[in-house]
């Protein structure tokens, strides 16, 4: 039984192996200063078969290797270390490309996500990052543009 159950929980519901067979590998880029939490986003988004493309971990450095690498979607922390926040760093972006992101912040009050609406093809995941809500997430994004 215990077999069962590691198998439905690390292989249930998507294999790299489908997603190659049938699309090219979607790209991320992930922006976020907790090490853990980037860890651990990088294993997952694998998993589900995405391909992580860079872990920065402040704002400005989002910046640049968003605009310069091009991934298909962001995963922001919105509180970063140095002086540009994730929404900050997402404007920047926006200027210059029409990538979706993801806001992944534990900081749900109504003064944050108010700074996030503004945002055009943005969504916000609460931390901890609930791996079923962040598939679903990126389902949504890939489903509604038609990339990847």
């Amino acid at each position: 039984m215990l077999d069962f159950f590691y198998f439905f929980v690390y292989t249930f519901p998507v294999s790299k192996k489908n997603i190659s067979e049938s699309k090219p590998q979607p790209t991320v880029v992930i922006v976020e200063d907790e090490a853990i939490v980037a860890l651990d986003l990088r294993m997952t988004l694998s998993r589900l078969g995405y391909k992580v493309l860079d872990v920065v971990n402040n704002g400005s450095d989002a910046v640049m290797k968003v605009l310069s690498l091009k991934p298909d979607v962001v995963i922001m922390d919105i509180i970063l270390q140095g002086v540009m926040d994730g929404i900050e760093a997402a404007w920047h972006i926006r200027g210059q490309s029409s990538v979706p992101i993801i806001f992944s912040t534990a900081n749900a009050d109504e003064a944050t996500l108010v700074r996030t609406k503004g945002i055009e093809d943005a969504f916000v995941v609460l931390k901890p990052v609930d791996r079923y809500l962040l598939m679903k997430t990126l389902n949504t994004i890939f489903s509604d543009s038609g990339a990847v």
